[in-house]
């Protein structure tokens, strides 16, 4: 829901916010291309991170609080990706992808969920370890493709 919310909606809130959506887009890029950085070198988490799992938490003083009612599957990451693609153009077709790609993660989440639990449990740790580097490649690639995008797009033309 936070998904189709975010693609129903996203691009009207940034008017009203004032908020480029290249901008915006070159933001979550970055957000993405970190994730899967992260991803790619082992998940090991960053300063903030470790200081907030030895207190149980996120600390009062952190600046940033996560709402808990946002699931990871619909995190910053995936709200920039709903903003930006069904903001592509003012047709419908790219808001229909955009819904249709939620619909579709919570689809493909639910049967990840339910299937490959059992599976993942029968994988070495060394194949975990590099479906989880070749994921996180991909992802910093899809990361650095939304900032070169947006960075283009906002470029005046030859």
């Amino acid at each position: 829901m936070v998904l189709v919310g975010a693609a129903l909606f996203g691009r009207q809130l940034l008017q009203l916010m004032g908020i480029n959506l290249d901008a915006f887009s070159v933001v979550g890029g970055l957000i993405i291309f970190s994730m899967g950085m992260e991803m790619l070198y082992g998940g090991v988490p960053s300063k903030t991170q470790s200081s907030e799992i030895e207190a149980g938490g996120p600390q009062e003083d952190s600046g940033l609080i996560i709402p808990l009612a946002i699931p990871l599957l619909a995190g910053p990451g995936a709200i920039v990706t709903a903003i930006s693609i069904s903001s592509i153009n003012d047709s419908m077709e790219p808001l229909i992808a955009a819904v249709a790609g939620a619909v579709a993660v919570a689809l493909v989440a639910f049967a990840s969920f339910e299937w490959l639990g059992g599976v993942i449990s029968r994988l070495s740790p060394t194949s975990t370890a590099v479906l989880l580097r070749i994921g996180g490649l991909l992802l910093a690639t899809i990361g650095a493709q939304m900032v070169l995008g947006a960075s283009k797009s906002s470029l005046p033309p030859d």
